[in-house]
């Protein structure tokens, strides 16, 4: 025989269950509010950027205006949010003749900003001015691209330089080169050397502000910018200790350093080691060394060495790797 729950206890229960109910219903709309406030912490595809004026550090006016406009947040103090940023700098000399805009956004010291943009030696404008809800303090790096019609087109904090390029491409140019690895012809053997403007790193600031490369007689020895441990650190270790050993007895070495790193990075790099040879860095891609429209080089290897010869011609180009074996005797053969 069943018995049904009645009066007091019955109350109780529905009064429980209620509870229970109010308590699922209020957890379940404070998550999707709370849930929809971050997703709308950040600009999204699709969502308008505000008309607003656009202003440099030093207050100059930016036209951006029925244009296509890439905007990067980075964090000045933070080389590979800069690199980042330097890679953008790449891309508006690329799309100079496309309508495209491009912006930087840092915070900060004025003057530690201002000295990090003369580091990096960033060519487009750079602003103090937060435009949306990217957040500083939570991202290095932010990379928003605005059609000209003033819609986002693409907003994320997870970006690499080769997507902000094809990004560009997809939007700006509506094809997308997924290998530029054949678009620049390679560096061989017979071809005229490089004539790269070159500036001097550290100490050989007493060698004059621009040299270019068919100044110099001993072996380059080209570091690219792929990364900063696998292509600067790494191979500058790999170089004390070859110069360490293996003194050359003709022509010092020179170091050419991509202008893909930052005076910042190179500094603080070479500064562990006791380095003879002239340290410079290129104000350009290296043409025929470096893919111009991507941090990294041409070669299979981070570091390539050019054997030069007296008529300004290449002589030899080899990987770091057979340079070492060829010249592990204790001088630097010649060419």
């Amino acid at each position: 025989m069943s018995h049904t729950k009645t009066g007091p206890d019955r109350r109780t229960s529905i009064t429980v269950v209620a509870l229970i109910l109010s308590l699922n219903l209020g957890y379940l709309i404070y998550t999707q509010s709370s849930g929809a406030a971050r997703s709308n912490a950040h600009p999204k595809y699709g969502d308008r950027f505000p008309d607003i004026r656009l202003n440099d550090i030093d207050g100059r006016s930016i036209d951006w205006k029925s244009k296509w406009l890439l905007i990067i947040y980075f964090n000045h103090a933070n080389p590979e949010s800069v690199r980042l940023a330097k890679y953008a700098a790449i891309l508006r000399d690329r799309y100079k003749d496309k309508n495209v805009v491009v912006l930087g956004i840092t915070s900060g010291d004025a003057h530690a900003i201002r000295s990090s943009l003369r580091d990096s030696n960033l060519n487009y404008p750079v602003s103090t001015q937060n435009v949306s809800t990217v957040t500083f303090e939570k991202h290095d790096s932010w990379v928003l691209v605005v059609d000209p019609e003033g819609t986002i087109k693409f907003s994320s904090d997870f970006v690499r330089p080769n997507d902000m390029r094809m990004l560009l491409e997809r939007y700006v140019v509506g094809r997308i080169t997924y290998d530029t690895s054949t678009a620049t012809t390679k560096l061989r053997p017979g071809d005229s050397i490089p004539d790269v403007a070159t500036v001097p790193i550290g100490r050989d600031a007493s060698q004059g502000e621009h040299l270019t490369v068919n100044h110099f007689t001993g072996p380059v020895i080209v570091f690219s910018a792929r990364c900063s441990a696998c292509s600067l650190a790494s191979a500058l270790e790999a170089y004390a200790a070859w110069e360490a050993t293996a003194i050359p007895t003709s022509s010092r070495p020179t170091l050419l350093f991509s202008t893909k790193f930052t005076r910042r990075e190179l500094e603080a790099e070479l500064a562990k080691y006791e380095i003879k040879a002239i340290r410079r860095q290129a104000l350009e891609p290296i043409p025929g060394i470096e893919d111009p429209y991507s941090l990294d080089g041409l070669f299979g290897s981070d570091v390539v060495v050019l054997g030069t010869s007296q008529d300004t011609t290449v002589a030899r180009v080899e990987s770091w790797t057979d340079f070492k074996t060829r010249t592990s005797t204790g001088k630097v053969a010649e060419p």
